[in-house]
């Protein structure tokens, strides 16, 4: 489930789709405010794409991200049999705008110095 929060135009480097690499951790970035100075930041595992049946039905691409918690535990949620403990992101192409790799987190974080009051 995605955090509640604004994502207004966030300004530091997103992920590139294709490049993303299954097993690395990304990071989901969000705003409690609108002037971009509470950020939200959730950390999750690249788990693959379009990795459900039911992907094969829809009309765009599925990125999922797994939490570290559960993967580090029990695998990559769609190998286990138990569905249940698992806190998982499906990004479609616009969602992926608010996912960064460690250094566009750390460009982003920084950047809200920079953020008008």
């Amino acid at each position: 489930m995605l955090p509640h929060h604004n994502t207004k135009e966030i300004q530091g480097k997103m992920i590139d789709k294709d490049e993303i690499i299954i097993g690395n951790t990304y990071y989901l970035i969000g705003y409690f405010d609108n002037n971009l100075k509470i950020p939200d930041v959730e950390t999750y595992i690249y788990v693959g794409k379009n990795v459900l049946p039911s992907d094969k039905n829809s009309n765009g691409d599925s990125w999922y991200f797994q939490d570290p918690s559960s993967f580090l535990s029990k695998g990559y949620f769609y190998e286990n049999q138990n569905k249940e403990g698992f806190d998982i992101v499906r990004a479609d192409e616009e969602t992926l705008e608010t996912i960064f790799d460690v250094s566009g987190l750390i460009n982003e974080l920084s950047d809200i110095e920079n953020a008008p009051s």
